[in-house]
C-alpha cells in the first residue's frame, strides 16, 4: 500500500474536502483495510491528491498564458498583465514576476456605484512558490466591501507597489481624486506619491497604534488616542491630544510626528464621503479569499473570480426584493439618528439655516448646503442628529437629505455588470506564447508555515461553546489569556527579564514562617537526647523518648481520672475514641458504667470488656497536619 494507491483511491474524498484531517484519513484507511498508515504516508497521499485535484503549483505557470487569453475571450474589456523575466541563459523559459487583474464588472461598478475611497493591503501566498497577493477594495453604497482588482506578485517592496497603482490608476483614471488607506507597509507610500504626489492617503488607525504601543502602553492612553482619532472638530481633537501630553509626554511627541490628516477625522477631507479608521474592507477580502491562497496561481484566480461572480450575483437577487429608498445597513443608522435626535432642540434661523442645542452645545445646520458645524454630516453624507432634528421641525423627509451614495439606485449600478464564467482547461485556445517558469523562490526549512504572525493588539480566537447538562445548554469556554505585555519576573532573585529557569544567581531558599508550616505539618523533627523538637521546642512535633518515657506533649494530654497522660500516636488517649468512658476527678474514682482508670496493658469499654492494646504500647507514628489540627482542638475544650 503505496501513498500513490492512496491517493488515487481516496481521491473523490480529498476532492470533496480538502480539508480532511490527516487523523480522520488514516482512521478512514485502518477501518476500510485493517491496517495502520504513517504519518508521512498519510501527508505524502494527501498532497498527491489535492495536485491531482487542484494542478501541481510549478505545473501551472507552464499555461498562464493561455488562461490570461482565457480570461479576456470571455470578460471583454477587462485588464490582464503578465509581467515575466527574461534570464541571461540561452534558450531558458522566461520567469514568471507578476500577474494583474482587474475584471470588467469590477472596474465598472466601481465607477458607477461607489465613492472615491480606496483601501490597499497585501497578504502572503501559502503555496511552495511564495509571493504576495496585493489587493485594492472599494466600499459600496451598503458599506461592504467592493473588490476592484488584485495582483500576485513577488513580496510588498517599492517596485512592485508601483507597478501595481499604475495599472490600476490607468484602470480608474488618474486624472480622478482618490482617497487611499493602507497600513504603514515600507514602500507603499513612497510608490503612491511618484504617481499621485498630491494624493490623501490615511493610514489605519489599528497599525498606528500598534506602533505606538510598541513603546508606550496603556489603556488610558489608547483609549485618549482613539477618542483623539474619533474627534470631528479640531478643538475636540486638541482636547485629547493635551490629555495625551498629560499622560505621557514621550507618547504625544510621537504621535505628533504622523500628520493629522492621515489618522485623524477632524483633519480628513469631505469629498470621499467616507470617515473610516480602519482598514477592515481590505481585512475582509483577504479573509474571503482565504481557502484560496494555498492553491496554484490559475486555481487561486479561478477561485477568486468565481466567488466574485457569485457575490455579484447574490447582491442583485437580495437587493430586487428590498423596497426601501436607502441601503438596508445605511436605513438602520439613520433609524438610530432619529432616536438620538430627540435630546436636540433646533431654533430656526432662516429658511435652511438651523441653530440646535444639545447637552448645553450649539451646533449650525444648512440644509441647503448638506453641512453642519460638527462635521459629520460633512464626513460622511449620511447625517447627523443635529440635522435631523432640524428636518424633522420642518417636517420634511429624512431620507431625502441622505448623499446618493447610499441609495439602492447607486447600489444597483455597482452590480449590474456581470462576471462572465472561464471554460475549462481543456477548452483553452493556444496562445503561442510559450511556457513560463515558475518564480524563484528558496523554500524555507521545516514545516511551512501557514498562519501569519498575530499582531499584539489582535484578540485571540472566540471562544469555543460546549453544550453541558442535560438541556445541552450552550455554555462559552473561557479562550487562553495573552500574554502580552507582561514583564517576566524571578522568582529566585526577584529580578526582572528572565525567569528561574535561566536564573543565573545561586538559588535562595526561603526559610518558611514557622507557624503557618506547623500548621500544615511540614516541620522536620529532630531527635536529640534532649527529647526537645526542632521547632518550638517540642510544640509542634513530639520526641519519641520524651513521649513514651511519659513526658507530656501540647496536643497530646487527656485527662483520665484526675490525672494527666501522655498518648503518643495519630489521636490522644481520649476515652470516647478509645470505647470506655472515663470519668474525670480524683486518682481511684470510678466511671459512670465503667471502670475508674484502665489497666496498663489492656482497655475496657463500656461493659468492661477488654478490647485491645493500650495506646501507651501502640507504634510511634508520626501525626499528620489534620491530626495536629484535631490535637489543639482537644485541648481548647480543657
Amino acid at each position: 500500500m503505496t501513498s500513490s494507491w492512496l491517493a488515487k483511491k481516496y481521491l473523490e474524498k480529498w476532492r470533496e474536502n480538502p480539508e480532511w484531517s490527516i487523523t480522520d484519513f488514516r482512521n478512514k484507511v485502518s477501518d476500510d483495510y485493517v491496517v495502520r498508515v504513517s504519518r508521512s504516508q498519510a501527508y505524502n497521499a494527501k498532497k498527491k491528491s489535492l495536485e491531482i485535484v487542484n494542478g501541481k503549483h510549478k505545473k501551472q505557470f507552464k499555461k498562464i498564458w493561455d488562461y490570461t487569453y482565457a480570461l479576456l475571450r470571455s470578460n471583454e474589456g477587462s485588464t490582464v498583465k503578465l509581467l515575466t523575466d527574461t534570464p541571461s541563459i540561452p534558450n531558458a523559459l522566461p520567469i514568471f514576476q507578476r500577474l494583474y487583474i482587474c475584471i470588467v464588472a469590477c472596474k465598472r461598478g466601481f465607477l458607477a456605484g461607489c465613492r472615491p475611497f480606496i483601501g490597499v493591503d497585501g497578504c502572503f501566498l501559502k503555496g511552495p512558490t511564495g509571493g504576495q497577493l496585493l489587493a485594492a477594495v472599494g466600499r459600496d453604497g451598503n458599506n461592504q466591501m467592493f473588490p476592484i482588482a488584485f495582483a500576485v506578485v513577488e513580496g510588498e517592496t517599492k517596485e512592485s507597489w508601483a507597478w501595481f497603482f499604475k495599472l490600476l490608476l490607468e484602470d480608474i483614471g488618474i486624472e480622478q481624486r482618490w482617497t487611499f488607506m493602507s497600513d504603514q507597509q515600507k514602500g507603499l507610500i513612497p510608490a503612491l506619491h511618484e504617481l499621485l504626489p498630491n494624493v490623501e492617503y490615511r493610514f489605519c488607525w489599528r497599525h498606528l497604534y500598534g506602533n505606538i504601543c510598541k513603546k508606550f502602553k496603556g489603556k488610558q492612553l489608547k483609549d485618549e488616542m482613539c477618542e483623539a482619532a474619533k474627534a470631528t472638530t479640531v478643538p475636540d481633537w486638541k482636547k485629547h491630544m493635551n490629555k495625551i501630553s498629560v499622560i505621557n509626554p514621550d507618547a504625544h511627541k510621537l504621535i505628533e510626528k504622523n500628520d493629522p490628516a492621515t489618522w485623524t477625522r477632524s483633519a480628513f477631507s469631505t469629498f470621499s464621503q467616507c470617515n473610516q479608521l480602519l482598514n477592515n474592507m481590505s481585512e475582509s477580502f483577504n479573509a474571503y479569499i482565504l481557502e484560496s491562497r494555498d492553491k496554484p496561481v490559475i486555481t487561486m484566480a479561478e477561485l477568486i473570480r468565481e466567488a466574485l461572480m457569485v457575490r455579484f450575483q447574490d447582491k442583485r437577487e437580495k437587493m430586487k426584493n428590498y423596497t426601501g429608498r436607502l441601503c438596508p445597513n445605511i436605513q438602520k443608522q439613520i433609524e438610530g439618528l432619529k432616536e438620538l435626535s430627540n435630546q436636540c432642540i433646533p431654533k430656526w434661523a432662516s429658511d435652511n439655516l438651523f441653530e440646535v442645542k444639545c447637552h448645553g452645545e450649539k451646533n449650525m445646520v444648512n440644509l441647503a448646503a448638506y453641512t453642519c458645524t460638527c462635521r459629520k454630516w460633512d464626513l460622511t453624507g449620511k447625517l447627523c442628529k443635529h440635522a435631523i432634528s432640524a428636518i424633522f421641525f420642518k417636517h420634511e423627509v429624512v431620507e431625502d437629505y441622505v448623499s446618493h451614495w447610499y441609495t439602492v439606485d447607486t447600489y444597483m449600478r455597482a452590480y449590474e455588470h456581470i462576471i462572465y464564467p472561464v471554460p475549462s482547461e481543456h477548452l483553452w485556445e493556444d496562445s503561442g506564447c510559450g511556457a513560463v517558469a515558475p518564480p524563484l523562490y528558496r523554500m524555507q526549512p521545516g514545516r511551512p508555515r501557514k498562519l501569519r504572525r498575530k499582531d499584539p493588539l489582535e484578540s485571540n480566537k472566540p471562544c469555543k461553546v460546549r453544550k453541558t447538562g442535560p438541556s445541552n445548554s450552550k455554555k462559552p469556554v473561557p479562550c487562553r489569556v495573552r500574554k502580552t505585555g507582561v514583564r517576566m519576573s524571578c522568582s529566585n532573585c526577584k529580578q526582572y527579564g528572565h525567569n528561574k529557569k535561566s536564573c543565573k544567581a545561586p538559588p535562595v531558599r526561603a526559610t518558611p514562617d514557622a507557624p503557618t508550616a506547623a500548621r500544615k505539618g511540614k516541620l522536620p523533627v529532630k531527635r536529640n537526647g534532649e527529647g526537645q523538637s526542632k521547632n518550638h521546642g517540642g510544640e509542634n512535633e513530639w520526641d519519641r523518648d520524651n513521649t513514651m518515657s511519659g513526658g507530656s506533649l501540647m496536643g497530646n494530654q487527656n485527662r483520665v481520672g484526675g490525672k494527666i497522660s501522655s498518648t503518643p500516636g495519630h489521636l490522644p488517649f481520649f476515652p470516647s475514641l478509645w470505647g470506655s468512658q472515663a470519668a474525670s476527678g480524683s486518682a481511684g474514682g470510678s466511671a459512670a458504667g465503667g471502670n475508674a482508670s484502665a489497666p496498663s496493658g489492656s482497655h475496657y469499654d463500656s461493659s468492661g470488656a477488654t478490647f485491645g492494646a493500650s495506646p501507651m504500647n501502640m507504634p510511634c507514628i508520626p501525626r499528620s497536619s489534620l491530626q495536629a489540627k484535631f490535637d489543639n482542638a482537644l485541648l481548647l475544650m480543657y
